[in-house]
């Protein structure tokens, strides 16, 4: 078990759902987040079509474990302290990486919106993350993520499973 992240670029609203039990690859569900609403923004829950002209990938961002341990290097790396003060502490929210330190470690969706903040963000630090995290498994997932927000921006959705 752990983390797999799937990232997907120009979704499209189906505006007529396939059928639950045998729907085509080019189709995928987004279901409503009601913890991180903000999130999905501008997606909303139902069916999407991949569409045309849509890019994706996928990668395991570790055990659960594992993904815990890298946010943790990532908060404190940029912040100096660790996930659960961010959690509690709502003066963090206009901070870099808060959409992905607070956020679900399974099943959650984050929409283009978020996914071009945390794109701009992962690309604005990534020196400094490198600098204060010698460790090229967690600077690999690092880069990993900031490919997948960078495809999400457009029109897409990161999604944690």
């Amino acid at each position: 078990m752990g983390l797999d992240i799937r990232y997907y670029g120009h979704l499209e609203p189906c505006p007529t759902p396939p059928d639950e039990e045998n729907y085509p690859d080019y189709m995928l569900k987004i279901y409503e987040q009601t913890e991180w609403p903000t999130h999905l923004t501008p997606l909303k829950p139902g069916w999407h079509s991949k569409g045309g002209y849509h890019s994706e990938g996928r990668f395991r961002a570790g055990s659960y474990s594992g993904y815990s341990r890298w946010r943790e290097q990532l908060s404190q790396a940029i912040h100096g302290v660790e996930p659960r003060t961010i959690w509690q502490e709502r003066h963090w929210e206009n901070k870099p990486f808060f959409g992905i330190i607070h956020f679900t470690d399974c099943d959650g969706v984050i929409g283009a919106s978020m996914s071009g903040v945390l794109a701009n963000e992962f690309k604005e630090h990534r020196h400094f993350f490198a600098a204060r995290v010698p460790d090229d498994y967690a600077l690999h997932i690092y880069d990993d993520f900031a490919h997948a927000f960078a495809v999400a921006a457009r029109s897409g959705a990161v999604i944690f499973t």
